[in-house]
């Protein structure tokens, strides 16, 4: 179950009558369902500035984004890389924080990546609009996962 289902089913049980039925003891029980039993109506709403298919997805974008490295501002950068078509792979540390260069466009990157990763692909995490998708950027662990 990932995250937009758990807060869906969230949700959809706060807007139910039993979540509020009274504790003051008694069988609020029979209350609810009986009401339930005579076409009482349950009505939900939910106030989003998107739909839930497009919540879901920018959930999951997240969370690939995350484990991933993450976008940056260039003024937190450690250093620049100006990128040519000869490159296929680079080297980085774990938590550097690089610009990319290449034919006038750029981005910036922290590796701050999943213990598990050993590499990201630029094409995974480059904006659609930048020259160069193949290169394949190799992340030192962090010092702490190393072993030893």
């Amino acid at each position: 179950m990932n995250a937009g289902s758990i807060l869906l089913s969230s949700l959809i049980a706060l807007g139910s009558p039993i979540a509020f039925a009274a504790s003051e003891g008694g069988d609020t029980w029979s209350a609810v369902a009986a009401a339930q039993r005579q076409g009482a109506a349950l009505s939900i709403r939910i106030a989003s500035s998107g739909s839930i298919a497009g919540l879901l997805a920018s959930d999951q974008v997240a969370q690939a984004t995350s484990s991933m490295g993450t976008a940056i501002s260039p003024a937190e950068s450690d250093r620049i890389v100006e990128l040519n078509p000869t490159m296929r792979s680079m080297n980085v540390a774990y938590g550097e924080r690089v610009i990319f260069r290449m034919n006038g466009k750029s981005f910036a990157w922290r590796f701050d990546v999943m213990p598990s990763r050993t590499h990201v692909d630029l094409r995974e995490i480059a904006p659609a609009d930048f020259p160069m998708r193949e290169l394949r950027v190799f992340v030192a662990p962090q010092p702490e996962y190393r072993g030893g």
